[in-house]
Order: structure tokens, then C-alpha cells, then sequence
């Protein structure tokens, strides 16, 4: 049982007590018997009497010490933790046993001790009943085996199986548990619950806390070893550690990657916290292991010494050229094996393939195409591919995250090829292909500006009525099975006169002009009256209800209060309407909210409609400066930012200023909108050139499957300009022109890098899947692109060779389509590790299967296979004993497909799993001392002080 004693530590000093006491009755008693007895002179008596006490003891330094005597008739289990992190510490809690019975003896009754000794597992061998103590050696209680395994500590289990001795006794039962409060086999609250259960029993539990790191042994740990995981290629490797101490020591710190020594020193060791980074270049690449060891003399615990990290070193890309026709291996393969070959200088390694062995050579398996990095078809002509080769290209992009790099010529690809066309490589490509029966669709949208300076003469006509004819005119040269229309109409507010369509039929076609007609007639155009109230030819811009102001055009009366304007009601005409001022409203010119609509009728169109448009365009036609530019002449006006935003997504601007009088305001703000739309603006102040500029724009934006010229006889060529938004660009200055490309149409979602005059794609690029693929649909050989290799800025040509070349590199070197998508982790005291992959389809196909190869760091292999966790989802159990000494395992995870009775690899990732020390030797890392308090506490209790 729990007593307690009084001591004393200076008894000399309570002889303060004598004087003190004399002091204090002598004048009390002197009083009068009846003073005496008043309160006010017996409350100080007392009071000074209990001062003079407390001061004396205090000063004696008198304390009440808890002692730890069983009680009479009672039973006590020492339930003893002799794992490893308390071997240090075994002779203290001898003494302190041996302790606790000698007191015991004195005590009255009989007081019987049981024993249980414990690390992992309960040594059972060794295990003392409940009897007599006194026939032990002093300082000899504690006996285990120690054979056993020491390396981890399951209070819970001891508390339990100490419970089970108290089966025959029924009162003053006790348990004292003496460890360092670290249990690692299950959890803290494991063995609370096992203190709840014997509570519950009426079994007392008191505990001791026995620690090295408070007992001043000398302790040594390596830990919080870490690598920056992911290396470069001719890149350090940056090693960074922590050891913690409890002495100052100089120790040698060692670190071997892949078994082998890369870094050895004698470093200096300071009590608390040691920090330590370390870098060099790595050997190779691949997946590295590195452990790290620390040697000091007169470490308590060396397990803890040795610490294991991983890393992995990116390989050289490698890149498959598919040379498809001899003029283009000519042409680029000096330029190949100068600037990309890793022989000589270059990044990558290279491996070529000739057109004439293209059929024996190609990889014939997904695991073969998968030794390259990115394929490189250039100019090769889908015929010669091997048979699934196509459908092996798709999946090497979309589910295995490679590149591919396409290049056209003038005889592969040949677009009247359905099979090509219709096959797995069309269809990751980032542009359209067509075909000589399948013509692409064209969407047009006219914004036409009908501002009052509309009315204004161009030859014979108003401008008004030359820009009307032309939009008519314009879509003539559409075609009513593909082709779509919507009309915009503006001067200071915006109305669609026409909304997106397909013209379906030539009848339709020809209902769309009558609307157009109607509509513009209607938008604000009415008829001027003569005296007797019948129509003129003059047409005038009505107030639109506005209050008259400056700026507003007057007319002259025919005759006194017989002039005036009728307005349209519905589709009829209205009453006259007489003005007593000779005054007609003039409408200003606003361009934000017609562009502004246009971009939302494409993007309606797209989506609500469903409509495939290919090519989509814009023609923009004004004479007059805007109201609402940019007052900032240094600030682009606010809708050159939609022009934008529609050009990278494909949709290209046309912009057009007509009339002789444009001011320098106007035409600056519309060649800002050509520009912004990736086109050239086009100025125009004859009537009879309005109607061929446009029909010009609409033949060209629906294009030709082929486009060549002879650069002798069109030097002109065909000018290459960009967005200006791709790494393929960097190191390019200028773009030199074409001489011949395919005619293509962008996708929706893909990027057109460069492309021409009548922004057609020249280089479109995407993410397809979880690659890239890039298309250049020009040559490199020697027809179209001949002197991008012969003209003076070849520097500049070369870099963008280079860089197109590489493109699909960019993001998806050393990726693959296996994701690990939680770190292995090994779940302590189980010997196993959860390792979940990601795969990216849903499921895996008919006949293939994942698996993991794990090789520990003797090089010996075991292998399993995964099983469906959910969906695109896979796990694996593997087994991976807790020893230090095993240090780094390395998982292949391998995805295979089961041909007959052989699995071919087509796809694996490598990860590793650390081989750390157990959670017994992480003597900083846990917090004993509090489980140890949480275990007593709930009985109002603190843990038995080991010095009283």
C-alpha cells in the first residue's frame, strides 16, 4: 500500500522551535486569567503559534514522502520492461525493487510480489507468481531471456497478462510497471485501455518512468535522413540528415550510395540538434539508394545509428527518328547528329530508322516502344507502319505519357488516304486532317458598323449600302451543306441581326439576305418625308429617343412644317412623325460590345449547338473611330483583349476600314484588331474593291488540302507567324517563310503555335492523354522547307529545328503512365508494406496484369500482383521485415500482358521502400515520460518518483 512519513532533512534547525515558543507564551502568560480568555488576545496566540511552527519546519526542511509499503494481506506485480531502449537502465530498476520489498518486509502482514518480465512478447519462462522475495539476491529481481526478441515493447499485453495473476486474490491487488513508457508494437492507447479493464477489476496500477536520455546515459541518434528525390541529369544530389545527442563527441559520419562510400568524415558532434547536407554528382542514372551510418565510442543504443534514403537520376531522353522518305534524312540528319545526339555534345540519345527498314525495325511491342522517350515520325507514310503499330503509338502517348512529333511532307500523309485518316494516330493529333470527300466547315461572322458616317459616299453609294452588298456577296462562296453565318450590326449600342446558323440550303441562304436586308434597313435607318408625306430617297439615322445634342446632323425643310420621319412599328410602318427642328440624331461608333458578342455567339454555337466548326472567322468592317478606345495611347483598348482571347482559340479577326476619310485614331484602333486577330488588316476606299476583299477572305479561310508554290516563281512563299506562347519558340528570333504545307483545321483544346496568313496551322501542339504530341505540317526536306536550312539567320532556323523536334520532351521525359500515388509505407510491427498504384484507364484490359517485383538490398527478389482497390486503382502487400540491417527495398512495379504462357513487360515504374530502424531504437522521437503519466493519472495519481 501507498503511505506516508514525515522527514526531516535539518532536525538541528527545529531547536529554533524552544526560543521561538518562549517567546511567544511567556507574554500570554503574564496576561490576567479573564484577558487571557478574550478572543482578541487567544486568536494572535495561535496564530504566532503556527507561524513559529511552519517557519521551523520549512527551515528543518520537514516534507511528506509517499512510500510505496504494500499493505497488510496485499499482492504486488512488477510488470518489468526489458526491451532494448531500457537495457541501459536495468540495474536502476533492480534497485529500485529491491527497494520497495525491504520496506515491504517491516510493514505489517503478509506482502507477496509476483514478476513479469516483457519486451515484444510476455518471456513466460520467467515469469515469478505472487510468493516471497526475501530468498532473492538483492539486486538480482529482474531475470529475462535475452535471446529474446528485445526490439519492440508491447505494454499493453503485459498489463494484461499481469491481470490474469490476481485469479485467487481478492483484495489489496497492485501492479507497478517500471518502463520507459515506449510502446511500439500496437499504441499508448492500447495500454490505457488495459489500465481501464484492471481498474475495473479493482487492481491498483502504479508506474515508474525509467528513461536513459533522464538518466544522463551517453546516446547517439541518426535520423531525418532526406535526398532532393528527383535528379537531374549532370546535376548534384543533395544528402541533408539530423543527429541528435545528449553528450559532445566527434564521430564519423559515413554515407554509401548503392553500397559503396561517396562521403567520409570526422564531424563534430554537439549535445541537441546536428544538422548535416552533403552533395556530389551521381553515377548514372536510374534509382540510387543511400544509407548513412554514424560511428561514436560509448553509445548506448547503436541500432538507432544507420539511416537509408532513395533517389532517382533522370536518364538521357531517348528519341526514336522514323525517317519516312530519303529527302528528309538528307536534308535533318547532319542537323540531328550535330545538335541532339548525346555523342556528340547533345541531350539526347538518338536512334534512327530508315525509311527502307521501317517495317523490320519499328518496335513491334508496346515494351519496345517504350525504351524511347518521344517517336519522331517524319514524312512517313501510314502504309509503311507495322501492323498495330498505330493503336501501339496511341497508347504510348495517352496511357504511358511519351511524346510524339509529327512531321508532313510532299508525298506522305496523303490526305485522300481514309486509312490514315480513320486510324488511331488521326485521332491524337492536335489538327484535322481532311480528305478529298469530306470538306471541312467554315463559320463566318460579319460585324458590320453602321454608324452615322456610314452614310457618307463611296463612289456612287453610301458606304452603308457597298459594305451591305459585299457581306451578301461574301456568302455566295459558302457552302450550304457546311458552312455557317451570323450577322452583327453596331454604332453606339450592338444588335445581332443575324443569329449563328447553317445555311442548309441555297433558299435558306437566300432568306438569310433578305434578313440582313431587313434588319439593317430597320436597325435605324428610316425614310426622310417631302411636304406631302411621301417617302424620299434620303435616309436618315433616327434619335433612337435620345435628346438631341451636338454632333447631330441637320437637314433643311422642303417646305414649312411638311417634312418629317416615320418609324418602324413591328413590320409595318408607323405614323408620320414631324419635327419641329430640323434635327436628325447622328450615332456614335462603340466596337466593345459587338466583339464582345461575337466571341459568345462562337462559344454558343460550339456548345449549346453542338455544331463542328473548323475554321471560324471573323470579319470586322468600320469607317470611324471609336467611342470607347483606349484613353491611354499607350494601353491597348479594352476589346483588343476578347480579339485575343478568340485568336488562341482559334478563331481568327479580320479587320477592315473603308472610306477615304478614316483618321489616324480609326486606323490605328482597327490594325490594333488585325494584329490582336493574327490577320493583316486591309484598308479600302474604293467601292468596287469592298466585295472582292471579302470574298478574298472567305476562299482563303476554307483553304486547300495542299498548298505549294515554286519559290522561284512566288518569292512571296508563305509567311509563318506566331502566338508567341510555347517553349518551342525560345532561342527563335525569326521565322523564315514556307514554300508548302497541308491544309489542316486546329481541334478545339489544342495550341496553334505558327501558322500562316490565312491561319491554317503550320505547328499545333497538345497534351493528349497523360504525353504531348506536336505536329509540323511543313517538311524538313528539301522542298518546302529548304531554306530554312540554306538562308542567313540559319541560327535561328536551326533552334527552331531543334526545338520542334524535341517539343513533346518538354513535360514527359521519365514519365509513365503507372502513378504511385502513395509513398510505401510500412505499417510497423506488421513486416508489411501497402504500396497503391494508379493505372490510366478504368481497368485493366483482357489478359494483362500488375505486378511487384521488391529486391532488398541482398539483391534477392519477391514478387506479387495487385489487386483492384477501386477504380483506375490497384494495391499490393509485400513483405518487408523491420531490420535495420535490410536497409533500402526497391519495388518494380511492372504492368504485363499475358501472351500464351509468357508475360511481356510494356510499362513499369520503380519506387523504394526506406528499411528503418524500429520505433524501440527512436529513443528522441517518443515521448514516454507522458504515457507513463497518462497511465496513472485517471486514479488522481503521479508516477512513483524512482529517487524517493
Amino acid at each position: 500500500m501507498t503511505d506516508f512519513r514525515f522527514e526531516v532533512g535539518n532536525p538541528w534547525l527545529l531547536l529554533v522551535l524552544v526560543p521561538a515558543l518562549i517567546l511567544g507564551i511567556i507574554p500570554f502568560f503574564r496576561l490576567h486569567k479573564k484577558r487571557r480568555r478574550a478572543s482578541k488576545h487567544i486568536v494572535p496566540f495561535i496564530i504566532h503559534m503556527i507561524l513559529v511552527f511552519i517557519l521551523a519546519t520549512t527551515l528543518a526542511g520537514m516534507r511528506v514522502v509517499e512510500t510505496t509499503t504494500a499493505p497488510v494481506d496485499s499482492t504486488v506485480i512488477f510488470v518489468v520492461d526489458v526491451s532494448e531502449s531500457n537495457q541501459s537502465m536495468i540495474d536502476q530498476m533492480d534497485s529500485f525493487i529491491d527497494k520497495i520489498v525491504k520496506e515491504s518486509a517491516n510493514a505489517e502482514g503478509k506482502v507477496s510480489f509476483g514478476y513479469v518480465p516483457f519486451a515484444k512478447n510476455v518471456m513466460l519462462d520467467y515469469v515469478k507468481q505472487p510468493g516471497n522475495f526475501s530468498s532473492y539476491e538483492s539486486g538480482k529481481y529482474i531475470t529475462y531471456d535475452d535471446k529474446a526478441d528485445l526490439s519492440d515493447s508491447d505494454i499493453a499485453d503485459a498489463l494484461d497478462y499481469a491481470g490474469t495473476m490476481f485469479e485467487d486474490i481478492r483484495q489489496n491487488k497492485r501492479i507497478i510497471l517500471l518502463s520507459d513508457g515506449r510502446e511500439t508494437v500496437t499504441n499508448a492507447g492500447n495500454a490505457y485501455n488495459s489500465v481501464q479493464k484492471l481498474l475495473k477489476q479493482n487492481i491498483i496500477v502504479d508506474a515508474s518512468h525509467f528513461d536513459l536520455l533522464t538518466n544522463g546515459d551517453s546516446e547517439i541518434q541518426l535520423l531525418d535522413l532526406t535526398t532532393n528525390g528527383k535528379v537531374e541529369v549532370d546535376k548534384d544530389v543533395y544528402v541533408e540528415g539530423m543527429i541528435k545527442s545528449t553528450i559532445n563527441v566527434t564521430a564519423t559520419l559515413k554515407i554509401y550510395e548503392n553500397g559503396k562510400v561517396v562521403i567520409e568524415k570526422k564531424i563534430p558532434v554537439r549535445k541537441g540538434d546536428n544538422k548535416f547536407q552533403y552533395s556530389y554528382l551521381p553515377d548514372g542514372a536510374g534509382l540510387h539508394t543511400i544509407t548513412a551510418t554514424i560511428e561514436v565510442n560509448g553509445d548506448t543504443i547503436e541500432q538507432n545509428n544507420m539511416c537509408c534514403a532513395w533517389y532517382t537520376v533522370a536518364d538521357v531522353p531517348r528519341i526514336l527518328v522514323v525517317y519516312g522518305t530519303a529527302d528528309q534524312k538528307q536534308q535533318i540528319d547532319t542537323l540531328i547528329n550535330r545538335d541532339l545526339d548525346e555523342k556528340n555534345g547533345g541531350k539526347y540519345t538518338i536512334t534512327k530508322i530508315d525509311s527502307d527498314n521501317l517495317m523490320t525495325e519499328f518496335p513491334q511491342t508496346m515494351e519496345a516502344l517504350l525504351e524511347y522517350d518521344e517517336v519522331i515520325l517524319m514524312n512517313v507514310d501510314f502504309d509503311n507502319l507495322p501492323e498495330n503499330a498505330d493503336e501501339n503509338i496511341k497508347r504510348y502517348v495517352e496511357e504511358n505519357g511519351r511524346g510524339l512529333v509529327v512531321t508532313f511532307g510532299n508525298t506522305a500523309y496523303d490526305q485522300k488516304s481514309e486509312d490514315y485518316y480513320q486510324s488511331p494516330i488521326a485521332e491524337i493529333l492536335p489538327v484535322d486532317l481532311k480528305v478529298e470527300n469530306e470538306k471541312e466547315s467554315v463559320a463566318f461572322i460579319f460585324i458590320l458598323d453602321l454608324s452615322s458616317s456610314m452614310r457618307e459616299a463611296m463612289g456612287n453609294e453610301t458606304r452603308y449600302d457597298v459594305a451591305l452588298a459585299s457581306i451578301k456577296h461574301a456568302l455566295d462562296a459558302l457552302d450550304v451543306e457546311k458552312d455557317y453565318v451570323g450577322v452583327i450590326m453596331f454604332d453606339e449600342t450592338m444588335q445581332v441581326a443575324v443569329e449563328m446558323q447553317p445555311l442548309i440550303s441555297e433558299e435558306n441562304k437566300q432568306d438569310i439576305k433578305d434578313l440582313i436586308d431587313y434588319e439593317f434597313e430597320h436597325y435605324y435607318y428610316e425614310h426622310y418625308l417631302d411636304e406631302f408625306g411621301n417617302d424620299t430617297e434620303i435616309r436618315v439615322n433616327v434619335d433612337h429617343g435620345q435628346t438631341a445634342a451636338a454632333g447631330n446632323i441637320y437637314l433643311k425643310p422642303v417646305a414649312e412644317g411638311g417634312y418629317g420621319y416615320k418609324l418602324r412599328d413591328g413590320v409595318r410602318w408607323g405614323t408620320y412623325h414631324y419635327t419641329t427642328k430640323d434635327v436628325i440624331k447622328a450615332h456614335g461608333t462603340k466596337y466593345h460590345a459587338a466583339l464582345q458578342q461575337a466571341d459568345k455567339m462562337f462559344s454558343n454555337a460550339y456548345d449549346e449547338n453542338g455544331y463542328r466548326l473548323d475554321v471560324k472567322q471573323i470579319i470586322f468592317i468600320s469607317d470611324g473611330e471609336p467611342n470607347d478606345k483606349s484613353s491611354d495611347a499607350n494601353v491597348p483598348s479594352p476589346y483588343i483583349s476578347i480579339v485575343e482571347k478568340m485568336s488562341e482559340a482559334g478563331i481568327a479577326t479580320s479587320a477592315i476600314g473603308i472610306g477615304s476619310s478614316i483618321n489616324a485614331a480609326a486606323e490605328k484602333e482597327i490594325r490594333a484588331i488585325a494584329e490582336a486577330g493574327y490577320t493583316e488588316p486591309r484598308f479600302i476606299n474604293k467601292a468596287e474593291e469592298v466585295s472582292g476583299s471579302l470574298f478574298d477572305i472567305v476562299e482563303n479561310a476554307q483553304g486547300d488540302d495542299l498548298n505549294s508554290k515554286d519559290p522561284d516563281k512566288n518569292p512571296e512563299g508563305y509567311q509563318m507567324k506566331t502566338y508567341d506562347t510555347s517553349a518551342v519558340l525560345a532561342g527563335v528570333s525569326t521565322f523564315d517563310k514556307l514554300w508548302g504545307y497541308y491544309g489542316t483545321t486546329i481541334k478545339d483544346g489544342a495550341t496553334m503555335t505558327l501558322y500562316t496568313d490565312d491561319h491554317r496551322p503550320v505547328l499545333a501542339e497538345w497534351k493528349y492523354g497523360l504525353g504531348k504530341v506536336t505536329v509540323f505540317t511543313s517538311d524538313f526536306g528539301k522542298y518546302w522547307t529548304q531554306r530554312m536550312f540554306d538562308n542567313s539567320d540559319g541560327a535561328s532556323n536551326t533552334r527552331l529545328i531543334v526545338n520542334i523536334l524535341t517539343n513533346s520532351l518538354n513535360e514527359v521525359t521519365d514519365s509513365t503512365g503507372l502513378n504511385v500515388y502513395e509513398n510505401p509505407k510500412r505499417e510497423w510491427g506488421q513486416g508489411t508494406t501497402v504500396i497503391k498504384v494508379e493505372i490510366p484507364t478504368n481497368k485493366l484490359r483482357d489478359g494483362e496484369k500488375l505486378k511487384a517485383i521488391v529486391i532488398d538490398a541482398q539483391g534477392k527478389e519477391t514478387e506479387k500482383e495487385f489487386t483492384a482497390l477501386g477504380s483506375k486503382r490497384y494495391h499490393v502487400r509485400v513483405d518487408t521485415p523491420d531490420e535495420t540491417e535490410n536497409g533500402t527495398y526497391i519495388i518494380k512495379i511492372v504492368l504485363v500482358d499475358v501472351t500464351g504462357q509468357e508475360d511481356v513487360l510494356y510499362d513499369q515504374v520503380q519506387s523504394a521502400i526506406v528499411g528503418e530502424y524500429k520505433e524501440e531504437y527512436d529513443v528522441f522521437g517518443k515521448d514516454g515520460e507522458s504515457v507513463i503519466n497518462d497511465l496513472v493519472k485517471n486514479q488522481n495519481k503521479k508516477p512513483i518518483d524512482v529517487a524517493g
